[in-house]
């Protein structure tokens, strides 16, 4: 799992580190312990909507906020619970451009859980940016 839940920061609001290879990898495994906020079952969910997700910012941690409020939003208007695909963040003068494929399908009884509803006033409490080399070396990215 490229991420984990960190229940000794918070009781109230959830936690997570999660990691990837790239500023993409970290992403995808961002938006992974997000849905599984909102799932008991995340691989239940299937892909039978698909669409891209455009976000900019001058800050790589606000992009990493912007776009995971985005899928709560998805999830609290239109009733999506969604999956990071394919993620392309592109370094532009003065900040970056995400790119997002995301797919999922409407909540469903059976596949959303009741006990750890992620919604807007529950912010990510924290992401750590880093990525892992070959040999294990936790690096900023």
């Amino acid at each position: 799992m490229p991420f984990r839940f960190m229940d000794e920061i918070t009781t109230a609001d959830v936690a997570f580190e999660a990691w990837g290879s790239s500023r993409e990898e970290l992403f995808i495994s961002s938006a992974a312990a997000l849905l599984c906020t909102m799932s008991d079952a995340p691989e239940r969910v299937e892909g039978r909507q698909e669409f891209t997700i455009r976000l900019e910012h001058e800050e790589l941690d606000m992009l990493l906020f912007s776009f995971l409020q985005e899928l709560i939003f998805y999830k609290d208007a239109r009733l999506l619970l969604l999956h990071a695909d394919r993620v392309l963040i592109e370094e532009l003068e003065g900040g970056f451009l995400l790119e997002a494929t995301v797919s999922g399908e409407q909540i469903d009884a059976g596949v959303v859980c009741s006990y750890a509803q992620a919604d807007a006033a529950d912010a990510v409490v924290l992401c750590v940016f880093s990525a892992v080399s070959a040999s294990g070396e936790k690096r900023k990215i």
